[in-house]
Order: C-alpha cells, then structure tokens, then sequence
C-alpha cells in the first residue's frame, strides 16, 4: 500500500517509485481515468 502524500505547489514529480509504475500505464495506451483507476485501486482508496 502506498501512502498518501502532500503534493507541494508546482510539483510535476512525486517519486521515482511512483513513476516507474505509471509510466508503463501511459505506454500501453491507457487513459487518463484508466490510470486514475488504477491507482486508487491499487492504493486502497476510494472516491
């Protein structure tokens, strides 16, 4: 489970780790909300 982080005022990276796992998303042709989606699944958060 990731914790949840403070995203700072125009910050464009969270973490190399955070990256790593949603690059690979974008590779494969998948949506914005489809990645969204993901992650929240992934993390263990809901809407």
């Amino acid at each position: 489970m990731i914790s949840p982080q403070t995203v700072k005022k125009s910050q464009t990276r969270l973490t190399d780790e955070m990256e790593r796992k949603v690059l690979p998303l974008f590779a494969f042709s998948n949506s914005y909300e489809n990645i969204r989606e993901h992650l929240l699944d992934r993390c263990g958060m809901k809407q």
